[in-house]
Parts: structure tokens; sequence; C-alpha cells
């Protein structure tokens, strides 16, 4: 297995956190579940801080929350239990420019 410059293992899961990080990404929102050990050990041993949520809709409105003041948001659950419900608004968790209302007008007015 690859080695980066640090002796850590190049992983799939540290390439992801690592580019994560790169983008802007300080904080992770996440229930560590039996399926997805692995990939909170990866996120533990990156530069990323997880913060523990105790329900997975709340993950995914930390992330949104995340996302729209900081540009890219992550949340990590594990498939199934809760973390279907995601899935509707995961696309919410990544911002590029400022969401727009309807109308096409700025959503977020000072």
């Amino acid at each position: 297995m690859p080695h980066l410059r640090d002796g850590r293992q190049h992983t799939v899961g540290s390439f992801l956190f690592d580019y994560l990080y790169s983008k802007g990404v300080r904080h992770a929102f996440g229930i560590p579940g039996d399926f997805a050990l692995p990939t909170f050990r990866r996120l533990e041993q990156s530069k990323i801080q997880l913060i523990t949520m105790t329900h997975e809709p709340m993950v995914g409105f930390a992330a949104d929350g995340y996302a729209r003041t900081h540009g890219l948001g992550l949340a990590c659950v594990t498939y199934c239990v809760g973390g279907a419900e995601h899935a509707e608004f995961g696309s919410l968790c990544v911002r590029r420019k400022e969401p727009r209302d309807r109308g096409g007008r700025r959503a977020f007015r000072s």
C-alpha cells in the first residue's frame, strides 16, 4: 500500500479527508456506527475534527448549516438506519454559489 510523505498509509479514506481539508472542511458531523468504524478511524487520523451527534437527521442539518456558512459540509453516517434520509438533502451539503429562491433571488439577503 502506498505511503504519504508523513509515513501514513495512503488509502481512499485518507485521500478523501485530506482533500476535503484542503478545500476548507475543518469539522465533520457524524454518528460512529459499526459499519462506519473504519471510516471514522481514518477521520480521527485526519486534521478534520469530528463532532459527534445523536440523531442522523441532525447530522445532515448540521452539515448543511456548515456548508451554508463555509461552502462545504461533511456528514458521516452509516447507510440505512437514518443515513438514507440524507439522500433527499445530500446535495445541500455542498455549496459553491449562494443559494437562490424560486424567483432567482438570493435566499440569504441582509
